[in-house]
C-alpha cells in the first residue's frame, strides 16, 4: 500500500502538540507524570482513564485500549482515513505534501467518493441548463422558496437528469466498473439485471462528511409530480453511516464553536434558509431519528443545543425521542416549538432570524418539556402515574456516563416533583446490585444492572432442559467470552454456566444457581423470578389461552439473539478499527494477513446481523 514517506509523516507528528490537538475536544485536567487525564471520548466511562503524553506524543485509554499517535488520532475522532489525517496536520504545521495516490482499502473508499463527485457535477450542470424545461421548473420552484441563487450555489443544489441511466452510462465512460456504482448508493439492479440511477428528476442536495467531501444525496421529487415519497435519501455505504451524519454540520462547524451552542431542524431547506438569514449554527438529521452518535458528534463542537419541531404531535413525539437521546449524552437541552402550520424555512421567511431567536429563548429545558408533556397527557393525576412518569426519567439518568451531569438531574428531578432527593436516588438505585467481600460484608459496588445482559442469562436459566437447549447454549458461549459481562452477578452466573459446560458438558443444576446467586442480594429473586415465570412479556394475543412454550421459546430466543448483537456488534467494529490502523501503517508484507483478518471479522459482523443467527454454526469462528 503506497504511504507517504515515513520521514515526512515522522516531520509532520513532530510539528503537532498532540495534547493542543486532543484538548481542543476532550478536557484534560488530571495530570500523573507526563500524563494528561480526561474521560474517553470513544466509550462511555465514569472515571477519567484516558491519558494523553506530550512527550511521547500519544494518546491511550486505559479503559478500552485505543491508543496512537496524533494521526491515529485523527482518524479515530474524525473518522477519516490516513492520507486525509495526514493532510490535515500537514495543513495546520503548513508543510508541503506531495501527491497521495491510494490504493487497496484507500482506493475502494476513494472511488465512492470521486463516483460521487462525478455525480454532483451532472446534478449541477443539469440545474443549471438554462435550455432545459425541468430545470427552469427546479429553479423556479427553489427561487419561490425564497431561495437566492448565491444560496443555491453555495449549498451545491442540483437536479438528477429526467433518465434511467443518464448518470451510470457517463460513471462507466469514465472508467467507474459496475461494482462500484452499485456500492456507492447512486445506482441499482432491476430484476433484469440492468443497472439503473438511483435519483431521478428530482432536485438534490449533497451530504457531507466532516471533511467536506460529498458522501451521499438528499433528494426531494419535482412540484406538481406524483413520484412517491416526497423525499429520498442515499442508502447507508461504507463512506455514509446514517447514525454519524449530521446534514451542514461541516458548513456550521465553526459557528456552532462561535455561538457555542448548535440548532437541530428536521428538513434540508429548513437548514438552508436558515443559513441564507445568517442563522448558521445549525445542523438537520434530514427526516432521521436523533442517534447517540449524532449526539456524541455535536458534544464536540459544544454542549448546548435547541431541538427546533413542529408543533404538531408528531413533531413533539420526536422531540421527546431526541431531547433523551441528547441529555443520556450528557447535552444542555432546550426544545423550541414552531406554530401550528409552519416550519423553520416558512417561519424565517416570514418574521426573520431575529424573531426565530426570539423563539429559541422561549423554548423549554429537557426537564421542564417532559414535564409539560407528562401534564398533557394526565399522567401526574395519581400516585401510580406520577411514580411511572418518574421512573421513565430515571431510566434517561441511567444512560448517562457523566456521574456529576446525572447528579445534578437529580437534584432538578426531586425539586420539580417536589419530592426527596433519596427517593430519586432509590430509584436510580434500582439498577444498581449490592456485592459482599471476603469478610460477607455487603459491599455497594455501583455496578449498573445491564439489561442486555440480564436478558441472555434468563434464557440461560429459563431453558435448560433439553438437548436442543443444551446446543443454544453452546452456541451463546461461542459468542459471548466472560469478560463481555460489565455486571458481576451477571458475570458470575455465566462463569457458571461456562464452567459447566466446559468440565462437565452438562447444565447447572438448580441448587448451584441458587448458592452462586446468594452471593449477591437481591439476585436470588431475581433468579427465582426467572425460574417461576415466563422471561419477558409476549404481544397480545386474542386469545391468551392458546400460547404455548413454544411461543414462549421463540419470543425470547429472538429477544436474546438482538441483546447479543447490542453486546458484541461494537465489539467487532473496534476490532475492524484497529485493524484498519494497523493496515494504514503495514508493510507491504503485513497487508494479506491483516486484510484476512478484516475479512473474517466482517463475515462475523454479517453472521451476528443477520436473523436466527444463533442457529448458524459458530464452529469456525
Amino acid at each position: 500500500m503506497p504511504t507517504y514517506d515515513q520521514e515526512l509523516v515522522d516531520r509532520i507528528l513532530a510539528a503537532t502538540d498532540i495534547v493542543a490537538l486532543v484538548g481542543s475536544v476532550v478536557p484534560l485536567t488530571k495530570r500523573s507524570g507526563d500524563n494528561l487525564f480526561g474521560r474517553c471520548p470513544f466509550h462511555k466511562e465514569k472515571t477519567a482513564s484516558f491519558s494523553v503524553n506530550r512527550r511521547k506524543q500519544i494518546f491511550h485509554c486505559f479503559g478500552c485500549g485505543v491508543g496512537g499517535d496524533a494521526i491515529g488520532w485523527l482518524m479515530r475522532y474524525e473518522k477519516i482515513n490516513f492520507p486525509e489525517a495526514v493532510r490535515r496536520l500537514a495543513e495546520q504545521a503548513k508543510i508541503d505534501l506531495p501527491r497521495y495516490r491510494p490504493s487497496g482499502e484507500d482506493s475502494l473508499n476513494e472511488s465512492l467518493f470521486r463516483l460521487h463527485e462525478v455525480a454532483q457535477k451532472l446534478f449541477l450542470e443539469r440545474l443549471r441548463d438554462s435550455s432545459n424545461t425541468k430545470a427552469q421548473s427546479a429553479m423556479d420552484y427553489l427561487l419561490g422558496r425564497g431561495l437566492t441563487p448565491e444560496t443555491i450555489d453555495s449549498c451545491g443544489i442540483g437536479l438528477a437528469p429526467d433518465s434511467w441511466d443518464t448518470f451510470a452510462l457517463l460513471a462507466m465512460r469514465e472508467g467507474f466498473r459496475i461494482e462500484q456504482l452499485l456500492g456507492s448508493g447512486l445506482c441499482g439492479r432491476n430484476d433484469s439485471g440492468n443497472v439503473y440511477d438511483r435519483f431521478r428528476d428530482r432536485i438534490t442536495f449533497p451530504i457531507q462528511n466532516l471533511s467536506n467531501r460529498i458522501v451521499g444525496f438528499g433528494a426531494r421529487v419535482l412540484p406538481g409530480k406524483d413520484d412517491g415519497a416526497k423525499y429520498l435519501n442515499s442508502p447507508e455505504t461504507a463512506i455514509y453511516k446514517k447514525s454519524e451524519i449530521l446534514y451542514g454540520l461541516p458548513w456550521a462547524r465553526d459557528e456552532i464553536r462561535k455561538q457555542d451552542s448548535v440548532i437541530v431542524v428536521e428538513g434540508y431547506l429548513d437548514l438552508i434558509s436558515l443559513h441564507q438569514f445568517g442563522v448558521q449554527n445549525v445542523v438537520a438529521t434530514s427526516g432521521t431519528a436523533l442517534t447517540n452518535r449524532q449526539a456524541r458528534l455535536l458534544h464536540r463542537f459544544s454542549p448546548k443545543v435547541f431541538l427546533v419541531y413542529d408543533g404538531d404531535e408528531a413533531g413533539r413525539r420526536a422531540s421527546l425521542r431526541g431531547g433523551d437521546v441528547m441529555i443520556a449524552e450528557g447535552l444542555d437541552v432546550h426544545v423550541a416549538f414552531l406554530p401550528e402550520g409552519e416550519d423553520p424555512d416558512t417561519y424565517v421567511q416570514k418574521f426573520g432570524a431575529e424573531a426565530f431567536h426570539g423563539l429559541l429563548l422561549q423554548g423549554q429545558g429537557w426537564l421542564e418539556h417532559q414535564y409539560a408533556h407528562f401534564v398533557r397527557l394526565g399522567a401526574l393525576n395519581s400516585p401510580s402515574d406520577t411514580v411511572a412518569a418518574l421512573r421513565e426519567l430515571i431510566r434517561v439518568l441511567r444512560e448517562m456516563s457523566d456521574s456529576t451531569i446525572q447528579n445534578f438531574w437529580v437534584k432538578r428531578i426531586a425539586q420539580r416533583f417536589q419530592i426527596a432527593e433519596s427517593v430519586v436516588r432509590h430509584e436510580l438505585s434500582r439498577g444498581t446490585i449490592a456485592t459482599r467481600n471476603d469478610d460477607d460484608e455487603t459491599v455497594d459496588t455501583q455496578t449498573e444492572w445491564n439489561e442486555d445482559e440480564a436478558q441472555i442469562i434468563a434464557f440461560l436459566v429459563k431453558y435448560r432442559e433439553t438437548p436442543e437447549d443444551f446446543e443454544y447454549h453452546k452456541r451463546i458461549h461461542r459468542w459471548l467470552k466472560p469478560d463481555i459481562f460489565t455486571t458481576p452477578p451477571l458475570r458470575a452466573l455465566y462463569d457458571l454456566f461456562v464452567r459447566k459446560w466446559l468440565e462437565e458438558n452438562e447444565f447447572p443444576e438448580i441448587s448451584d444457581l441458587i448458592a452462586t446467586a446468594k452471593l449477591f442480594p437481591q439476585l436470588e429473586d431475581w433468579v427465582n423470578s426467572v425460574l417461576m415465570q415466563k422471561l419477558s412479556k409476549i404481544p397480545h394475543q386474542p386469545n391468551p389461552s392458546v400460547i404455548d412454550e413454544i411461543d414462549f421459546f421463540e419470543h425470547d430466543l429472538a429477544m436474546t439473539e438482538e441483546k447479543i448483537r447490542v453486546l458484541m456488534v461494537p465489539v467487532y467494529e473496534r476490532q475492524i478499527e484497529e485493524i484498519e490502523f494497523k493496515i494504514v501503517r503495514a508493510s507491504q508484507q503485513e497487508l494479506p494477513e491483516l486484510f484476512q483478518s478484516k475479512h473474517q471479522v466482517n463475515r462475523i459482523i454479517k453472521q451476528l446481523q443477520k436473523t436466527g443467527f444463533l442457529a448458524i454454526s459458530t464452529s469456525d469462528l
